[in-house]
């Protein structure tokens, strides 16, 4: 009963008050009236004691004119149209982002409402990169040519498309057309036609040298054998790999990958040692 007696003479929200004390535990004495504190639950200006109610919470002193909803510390939590609360103890609204910004991972930080993906980072699709370029699961660089088809985490291309090679440089936009048979390789395989670099500068194989590419009439025998061992795997899968057919098949497509890179190193004038 003394319980609810004192509870009953403490002042409600907007009567008169001496002290503090004489308010409800969340409420202050203002210049005479019983206040809700900010981050209260309120429904007018008049009941919070900085005079300013958002979105049903009462709000601190100073907030700006452009939140629209406190938080339960007082502090603005959205805020109107373009403007975005950098924070959870914000007094005022900032102008969101434009594209291309750094946003963290904050979406709301962006007038577009969504929070794009940097060169390098892990993607599924052009639309979650800043740049709108996914390729092999990367977001590239703005310049990356249409030929990349993967691109490494800083952004740049790391893998082409047929018939082109990204070079020695980890910072790639572009492609380079792989080089024909004869051309200056170093020792990089992967800049020649032929995916062969063990070749003299007439292109024709040396077993001691490893700066030209793989001569042209080679090449061909090369795709043939390529195609050749293709056939061989597809037709041991359609006949069943532990048919007689299939390991028949199976068997020389082993044998082949053994031999015929000996061959082309000799450029097929000597015959093959047995494997």
């Amino acid at each position: 009963m003394w319980h609810s007696f004192a509870i009953a003479l403490l002042a409600t929200v907007g009567q008169s008050c001496v002290y503090s004390s004489d308010c409800n535990s969340n409420e202050d004495c203002v210049s005479g009236t019983c206040k809700l504190e900010r981050g209260e639950w309120c429904s007018t200006d008049s009941a919070c004691y900085a005079g300013n109610c958002r979105g049903n919470r009462c709000c601190k002193l100073g907030i700006s004119g452009l939140c629209t909803e406190c938080n339960t510390y007082g502090y603005c939590g959205v805020c109107s149209g373009a403007y975005y609360p950098d924070g959870n103890y914000e007094l005022d609204c900032t102008a969101k982002e434009l594209p291309g910004t750094y946003c963290g991972s904050n979406p709301s930080d962006c007038v577009s409402g969504i929070c794009l993906l940097n060169d390098g980072e892990r993607c599924s699709s052009n639309w979650e990169c800043q740049n709108g370029i996914c390729r092999g699961n990367r977001c590239c660089n703005f310049f990356i040519s249409g030929l990349c088809t993967e691109c490494n985490t800083y952004g740049y291309c790391e893998e082409c498309s047929g018939g082109y090679y990204v070079g020695s440089s980890t910072y790639a936009l572009d492609c380079t057309a792989k080089e024909l048979p004869g051309t200056y390789c170093g020792s990089n395989p992967s800049v020649c036609l032929s995916d062969i670099c063990n070749c003299d500068s007439s292109g024709a194989p040396d077993a001691y040298s490893t700066s030209y590419c793989l001569t042209g009439a080679l090449v061909v025998v090369a795709l043939l054998i390529a195609l050749l061992l293709a056939t061989a795997e597809g037709l041991a899968e359609c006949v069943g790999k532990d048919t007689a057919l299939g390991r028949a098949l199976t068997t020389f497509k082993e044998g082949t990958y053994y031999w015929v890179p000996l061959f082309l190193k000799q450029g097929g004038k000597v015959a093959p040692a047995d494997p």
